[in-house]
């Protein structure tokens, strides 16, 4: 993955909200070995369903998607010398883009998927994407990756197994247009762009209609295209009315922050100078947000509250581990 492995190389790569209140809790063991950061877990229930923290781990045999529970932790769909990496979640599906089963095939990404239980990828289309987000809309039907179109980057939408992509806005466009998530009522599409010449997070209409540009920073600017413009990947809360994403400025490592779904209201989230703090997902609940640091070497998994406290390590092993998300998963 171009952008992760920059971060990896270079840093490894007070929200006030009123978000509904649903009937759910956290398990989170106390270490029991008393000393500060210690390996939790963290389990989220909500409206009856246990959701797991599922995330990348780079390995001897490339990068491998690992799910962690009460149970212990799990590699999920061994592919092996191929690479997988998750992005996003539907349900009790992970969502992701993996280099394997490409059917003698031109050697590329392609969306897979695969169940929150299962051990088995499903190719979702014959069709190389690119290594960004992909995602499924909340009627199941219809897929979001990017693309590579000559020198851009182009997002497409897809069904599973059907002929063909379409273009999400025009496609001779000279400009860019990457990691895409659809909203949780799936009528937008939430994207990065370098369509005003500097990358920015946007969101618009699913015929790329009614577009508008959610971030404008001067100051960042001029971060590298290869640590995401200094804008990275962002993603919608549960009720869609606000945004989580990971933000960069010159001399500093990537920090998570919140807005408004508008654009307003922009809080940062966690700030540790050079170490990066990156890849945020929501919890189904939308009261905690995982991440990803190198705050203390390594990549490792952390979680927060909402508003960012109780900033808490959920993963120590000598891996990098990176992008955490939720996924829904059967009660033992």
């Amino acid at each position: 993955m171009p952008e992760v492995n920059l971060l990896v190389a270079v840093c490894a790569i007070a929200l006030a909200v009123s978000l509904p209140v649903h009937a759910a809790t956290v398990q989170i063991p106390q270490p029991d070995d008393g000393r500060s950061g210690a390996q939790v877990e963290a389990i989220v229930n909500h409206d009856g369903a246990e959701f797991a923290l599922a995330y990348n781990r780079k390995t001897e045999g490339g990068w491998r998607i690992f799910r962690r529970d009460l149970q212990g932790t799990r590699e999920m769909g061994a592919t092996g010398a191929e690479n997988a990496w998750v992005w996003g979640v539907r349900g009790a599906r992970l969502l992701l883009v993996s280099n394997a089963n490409a059917d003698g095939g031109g050697k590329g990404w392609r969306a897979h998927r695969v169940n929150g239980g299962d051990d088995d990828f499903v190719r979702i289309h014959a069709d190389i994407v690119a290594d960004g987000f992909v995602d499924l809309a909340p009627d199941g039907k219809t897929w979001a990756a990017e693309q590579r179109a000559g020198a851009h980057k182009r997002i497409v939408l897809f069904g599973e197994g059907e002929a063909g992509m379409r273009v999400f806005g025009p496609a001779d466009a000279a400009y860019d247009d990457a990691d895409p998530q659809f909203s949780p009522d799936g009528t937008q599409l939430l994207f990065r762009s370098n369509r005003g010449k500097t990358w920015e997070i946007w969101r618009s209409a699913l015929d790329g209609s009614d577009a508008k540009q959610l971030t404008a920073d001067a100051a960042n600017d001029a971060v590298s295209p290869h640590a995401y413009g200094g804008e990275g990947p962002a993603r919608w809360s549960p009720d869609g009315q606000h945004i989580v994403w990971m933000r960069r400025f010159p001399e500093l490592g990537f920090d998570v922050w919140t807005m408004r779904r508008d654009g307003s209201n922009a809080l940062r989230l966690t700030d540790n100078g050079s170490a990066s703090d990156a890849y945020p997902s929501w919890s189904p609940d939308g009261k905690r947000i995982a991440f990803d640091s190198d705050r203390d070497g390594n990549n490792e998994i952390y979680l927060m509250q909402a508003d960012g406290s109780d900033q808490l390590r959920v993963t120590i092993t000598p891996q990098n581990e990176l992008a955490p998300v939720w996924v829904q998963v059967a009660r033992e």
